[in-house]
This record gives structure tokens, C-alpha cells and sequence, in this order.
């Protein structure tokens, strides 16, 4: 949310926090932290060769930063070993693989929450082809 409309200015160039001088009979500094709610968009390739791997990426925004969960076929996926999470800036990246037909093929989704609400991504195939 910008700063202008509320007749405030930027803080040390941080798009969250502005600050605003009200002079009455003494001076006094007051800041503002906006709470945003979250977005969430996923990026992943349509497909991938077995036996390697493939990321898929959820870029999220929102204040405070929002917490990220992976869905696999309407289900929270569990990381583990063929599935790791890295965080990356403004989002994480989901790593499968090395890629198992039976084990990575479907639908993936992420969704992104805090403290005013969620959003979820579109939801993404993905095919594993022999190669």
C-alpha cells in the first residue's frame, strides 16, 4: 500500500512501513506496518524425463510474509527425501526427484497464509515421461 494517501512517507525505502510527523503542541513520530494479504502464484514445467528432476516454484507475497504449503492431488505433501523445500526470495522452490512416475506424477498446488488470510495457486500437472 503506498505511503502517499495517508500524507506519510517511506521509511528507509521498505515498501511496508511508512511514517507520518503530526505537529500539535509537541512533536511526535508515528509508524504504521500493513498488514497485506497473501498472494500465491505456482511455476512448473508441464512434464519431466524419469529418473531426473523438476522444480516447481510459489511466489508469494503478503505482510507478514506468508508461510507456503504444498498440496500433491488435494493432499498436504510431505517432503522427504524425492521432495525437498528451499526458500527463495519472495517464495519457496519444491524439488522432485530424481523423478519416479508412480511417485511424483499429479496435480500440484501451493497456498500461501498469514494473518489475513490465505490464497491458493492454480493448480499445475505434471506428467513423468520415460526417457
Amino acid at each position: 500500500m503506498p505511503c502517499a494517501p495517508l500524507g506519510a512517507r517511506r521509511n528507509d525505502g521498505d515498501d511496508d512501513d511508512c511514517y507520518c510527523t503530526i505537529s500539535l503542541f509537541f512533536h511526535k513520530q508515528f509508524f504504521f506496518n500493513f498488514i497485506l494479504a497473501p498472494t500465491a502464484t505456482l511455476t512448473a514445467p508441464n512434464g519431466a524425463l524419469d529418473r531426473s528432476f523438476t522444480h516447481l516454484i510459489c511466489q508469494v507475497t503478503g505482510n507478514p510474509e506468508p508461510s507456503i504449503t504444498w498440496y500433491k492431488n488435494g493432499v498436504v505433501l510431505t517432503v522427504r527425501a524425492r521432495a525437498q523445500k528451499f526458500p527463495i526470495p519472495s517464495g519457496e522452490l519444491l524439488r522432485l526427484g530424481p523423478t519416479l512416475k508412480s511417485r511424483h506424477e499429479g496435480d500440484y498446488t501451493c497456498k500461501a497464509s498469514n494473518a489475513d488470510g490465505t490464497a491458493t495457486s492454480q493448480t499445475t500437472s505434471i506428467k513423468i515421461y520415460r526417457g
